[in-house]
């Protein structure tokens, strides 16, 4: 699949993988992005540079099995997979804001974008499966 091909058809889980590598980037800048007291319960797990790394590894991950989806079997069980933890991340990221600070505009961003990642588990898992049936199919060809 081409890059224009893979934008057409996976255009949501693209937007998500690049934005949550560039969170994860942003994360690891030497300012302190998650210096106020609404980010208390989110650091008290670990420290911005963990949360940087966590984020941008998977993004990166993500990226790179959208890159290739198709051309190898796993690739769509790669973006299950870092769809589930971006999902995760995401979600703990909300329930972060809401036990420390739940009027906060964060609460719906992060929820969303958690919500996000459960439409990218359907596409992948669709695609798992997809993938599995053409497996069998040629081995018992």
């Amino acid at each position: 699949m081409n890059i224009r091909g893979l934008f057409e058809t996976r255009r949501l889980e693209v937007f998500l993988a690049s934005s949550t590598t560039l969170f994860g980037a942003w994360l690891l800048m030497p300012w302190d992005a998650m210096a106020t007291s609404s980010f208390d319960m989110i650091l008290a797990a670990a420290s911005e540079n963990v949360w940087g790394l966590v984020f941008l590894l998977n993004g990166l991950g993500h990226m790179f099995a959208l890159a290739i989806n198709g051309r190898r079997w796993w690739t769509p069980f790669a973006r299950w997979i870092a769809s589930l933890i971006s999902g995760m991340v995401y979600l703990a990221f909300c329930i972060g804001f809401i036990l420390q600070s739940w009027e906060t505009t964060a609460v719906p961003v992060y929820f969303s974008m958690a919500c996000g990642f459960v439409i990218c588990l359907y596409f992948a898992w669709r695609d798992a499966r997809l993938a599995l049936e053409v497996r069998r199919h040629v081995a018992n060809a």
